[in-house]
């Protein structure tokens, strides 16, 4: 059980050519109104002016070099070194609303026996800020309390959006799943989080937003993995890697429908971007988890892949034209968003 007093946030930033976008990653963290107990930055092998933007705070900034080895030998690596009892995950180009660690700190102090928390945030792109998920919704969902009992069914109804800037998990979890894969560069921290949830399904989390996803910043280097990831590669290998996972630790009732969602949701994009073999392959590969008629309509869909994708696009540029877009930005003005930004 963790005591009250005994909360030692070690917040890990893994960093590759990041000198445009660290020192925000960094200064967001030491501008927490709870400060956290280390901040750990492990240089992936940059070629650029990273070690020497990182460098520049001094003692402020545990700075780790290795040579080039990927996010995941990374972000293990920053666990592995830190001294902290709690691990809070930031990349580097992306930052932290300041009162942050100041309410997961407080989520976990009133329930001591989580072993993870997590956090609405906001996407940042083009110049705009909107919150991923509805408030509202979340709030209802919550009733009132400061935890989901289950990550999985949370995240199946919609009340659970978390991403890797969100998460703070203790640090002796990792011990018992595992690391994050080497070699992986994309998907490789839902992995972790769904072999966290077998284990210890109550997660802590709160509607408010708590840090900024930056869109704007391009790695020339992950166009590769961002196509492969539009086309459901990583996803389907996820998939079938943790069917049995699943069932192994007798959480297959709750998990399989969350699978089927997030699978849809990828299909989706691979119908939307003409990956038809790709929707098909996941279709049949995974049909247990669908009704015949969604399997049916993908199938058909899949006949003509660049009609379909033509039309996904006309239909969605024309929503946004008369915004119909059921986006958050539906329920939130730029003004709200920037509430939180500005706290």
């Amino acid at each position: 059980m963790t005591e009250q007093n005994d909360i030692k946030v070690s917040c890990v930033i893994p960093a590759f050519n990041a000198a445009g976008c660290v020192g925000r990653a960094i200064d967001s963290v030491l501008g927490q109104t709870l400060g956290v107990y280390e901040i750990i930055v492990v240089d992936d092998g940059s070629t650029d002016e990273t070690g020497k933007v990182v460098q520049s705070y001094g003692e402020k900034v545990n700075y780790i070099r290795q040579e080039n080895a990927g996010v995941s030998v990374a972000r293990n690596t920053a666990i592995q070194a830190a001294t902290g009892n709690w691990i809070a995950f930031l990349d580097a180009d992306d930052q932290w609303l300041e009162q942050k660690n100041a309410i997961q700190t407080e989520i976990i102090k009133q329930n001591p026996d989580l072993r993870w928390c997590a956090a609405n945030y906001i996407i940042s792109k083009g110049g705009k800020r909107q919150i991923l998920g509805n408030e509202e919704l979340m709030r209802k969902a919550l009733k009132g309390r400061s935890f989901y009992e289950n990550y999985f069914v949370a995240s199946t109804t919609g009340g659970c959006y978390a991403h890797t800037q969100t998460m703070m998990i203790r640090k002796d979890v990792f011990d018992e799943v595992g690391f994050f894969e080497p070699g992986k560069q994309r998907l490789e921290d839902l992995d972790v989080w769904w072999k966290i949830g077998y284990r210890y399904p109550k997660i802590g989390y709160t509607h408010e937003p708590l840090t900024i996803m930056h869109l704007e910043e391009h790695d020339p280097s992950l166009v590769y993995f961002r196509m492969q990831e539009k086309r459901g590669v990583e996803i389907r290998e996820l998939a079938t890697r943790h069917l049995p996972m699943a069932e192994q630790f007798g959480v297959s009732n709750v998990f399989k429908p969350f699978l089927a969602k997030q699978l849809k949701g990828r299909m989706r994009s691979m119908l939307f971007n003409g990956f038809g073999d790709d929707a098909r392959d996941t279709v049949r590969r995974f049909k247990k988890l669908f009704p015949w008629y969604l399997r049916w309509g993908v199938l058909s869909l899949t006949v003509f892949p660049k009609l379909t994708s033509a039309g996904m696009r006309s239909i969605s540029a024309g929503k946004r034209w008369l915004k119909l877009n059921r986006h958050v930005t539906r329920h939130y003005s730029q003004a709200d968003v920037d509430k939180h930004v500005e706290k």
